[in-house]
């Protein structure tokens, strides 16, 4: 009779039912946090993207802005008109439309506009306030939002802003 219980092999009904219960319970969680790491690559590249782009446009205004004739028209706080040295015939306009930062190197002339970026929130132009800098010089600001995934609520966005001073060359 002993001889019969040696030779047994395998696993009883219960062993199974507890195996598949404690796998299936792993795998739900490694299913969970696979979902937040997925959802957290999401928003940290979204995020990556528009600081990059953010960062760009705002390189790209300044290189423009520096070859404008001083003085610059400012037409509200987010467009600028202005005179190009390359062009000095034509008016550009550098201005916020939606949310796309819009460069159009003669106002005079139709289907010319560049896309700087998309994704901008506000664009700002200004004289900068620095005394020491001098009257040539212009503040650029532009801000973007991108979603938090640290916060609490995670819905909610917050606003990250590029600001420089641009120093005109083309002075009188």
């Amino acid at each position: 009779m002993l001889l019969h219980a040696d030779m047994r092999r395998g696993y009883s009904m219960v062993e199974l039912m507890v195996t598949i219960t404690i796998s299936t319970l792993i795998l739900f969680a490694l299913a969970g946090v696979l979902l937040a790491t997925s959802k957290g690559l999401v928003v940290v590249t979204d995020q990556a993207r528009r600081q990059s782009q953010s960062g760009i446009a705002l390189d790209r205004t300044a290189e423009i802005l520096r070859n404008a004739v001083y003085p610059v028209t400012l037409v509200a706080s987010s467009e600028v008109q202005f005179t190009d040295a390359r062009n000095p015939d034509a008016t550009a306009r550098i201005w916020l439309s939606g949310d796309r930062l819009i460069y159009d190197p003669d106002m005079d002339e139709s289907g010319d506009q560049r896309e700087l970026a998309r994704g901008i929130e506000d664009f700002e132009v200004g004289p900068d306030s620095n005394p020491l800098i001098g009257a040539s010089a212009l503040t650029l600001q532009i801000s973007y939002n991108y979603q938090n995934f640290r916060d609490r609520f995670p819905e909610a966005s917050r606003n990250a802003t590029f600001v420089t001073s641009v120093f005109m060359r083309n002075t009188d």
